[in-house]
């Protein structure tokens, strides 16, 4: 076979070099989870809260501020889009309706697949007039994140052909990184013999091929378990992780006083989790901040929840290192963020 000297050079032009030097993976992660310019999986039990859980992380990102219960401290207001299969928007919005969660509506877009296909307007991602239709839907919205709930609902392949689904993934991945923006795919997981009830999901619990399992960079699984209370909790764990894993957590509903439903976030660290230690958490507001902004001790210490005092050492530790310049102002210490 004869290679011509242009096909070498686009191969070449592919070849990385190994080197200790370049190992830092500067990935920005949506809501502390999902990495910008990647594919991410959320599976789980039907009827574990899947689409609660994406609307009510759409909202809050949509606003900014404190995510997930503080899993990230401060963001910025993001573009969200809600690809709508097996629950439609009029659901969506009747689901939102009866939470108290705050939301900005122009950053908070959703497509039904139902709908869309009654109009004429193909969304199978399987087939080519499907991919001009959601790269369109991408192209006008320029969202930060999109998830596909569930990605089933936006395809008519085999889902144990490991050949379709990764044509599947491949598309989804390419438009994740040409627009550079997350993308989260929800996915169910199989059903459990009754002897594996209680026992810790894994990524093999996914329904279908491997596909996606692969060509993600994270993947979470949804459990419902019992809570201390006797009711019920659903916990998430991040069984594969490209960069730093997310710490387990667990969300459950609850009532307000008003009678709406709304969400109580819990972290299950044992006290032996780096991510959530004092340094860690500073780091976290650290990289979500402007270069400029100006930080005290006790207003960064109300923000992480979190003791002034100890807070203090890691301030001091974080200036050392120049991530933050030290000064005083008017009788007061501050901390100016700094950026390379």
């Amino acid at each position: 076979m004869k290679i011509s000297s242009e096909e070498v050079k686009r191969v070449q032009a592919f070849g990385r070099e190994l080197s200790r030097e370049n190992n830092v993976l500067d990935i920005e992660r949506i809501a502390g989870m999902f990495p910008r310019g990647f594919l991410s999986i959320v599976a789980s039990m039907a009827g574990t809260g899947k689409t609660w859980f994406t609307e009510y992380v759409a909202c809050q990102l949509s606003i900014g501020g404190s995510i997930l219960g503080g899993l990230v401290s401060r963001s910025k207001k993001m573009k969200c889009v809600i690809m709508a299969g097996e629950t439609g928007t009029d659901l969506l919005n009747y689901r939102l309706s009866q939470t108290p969660w705050q939301y900005d509506s122009t950053r908070i877009r959703a497509y039904n697949a139902v709908e869309m296909m009654l109009e004429g307007l193909p969304c199978m991602i399987n087939t080519p007039e499907g991919q001009k239709t959601i790269t369109t839907i991408f192209a006008v919205e320029k969202p930060d994140i999109v998830f596909f709930d569930t990605l089933i609902s936006f395809h008519s392949a085999d889902e144990s052909k490991q050949g379709e689904m990764t044509m599947i993934y491949t598309f989804l991945l390419r438009l994740a990184k040409a627009f550079n923006c997350a993308i989260v795919v929800n996915h169910h997981t199989r059903k459990r013999p009754a002897n594996f009830t209680g026992k810790k999901f894994t990524q093999d619990d996914i329904i279908g091929s491997s596909a996606g399992v692969r060509l993600c960079a994270t993947a979470y699984i949804i459990m419902a378990e019992n809570d201390d209370n006797g009711g019920s909790k659903m916990t998430v764990s991040n069984p594969k992780n490209w960069d730093k894993k997310t710490p387990d957590f667990s969300y459950k509903f609850v009532e307000t006083d008003e009678g709406l439903t709304d969400f109580e976030i819990s972290f299950d660290t044992g006290g032996k989790n780096l991510f959530w230690s004092i340094r860690e958490k500073l780091a976290n507001l650290i990289k979500n901040l402007e270069a400029g902004a100006v930080l005290t001790v006790p207003n960064v210490a109300k923000e992480l929840g979190v003791s002034a005092e100890n807070l203090r050492y890691y301030m001091e530790e974080a200036a050392k290192k120049g991530q933050l310049m030290k000064s005083r102002m008017m009788n007061e210490t501050t901390y100016t963020v700094m950026k390379k």
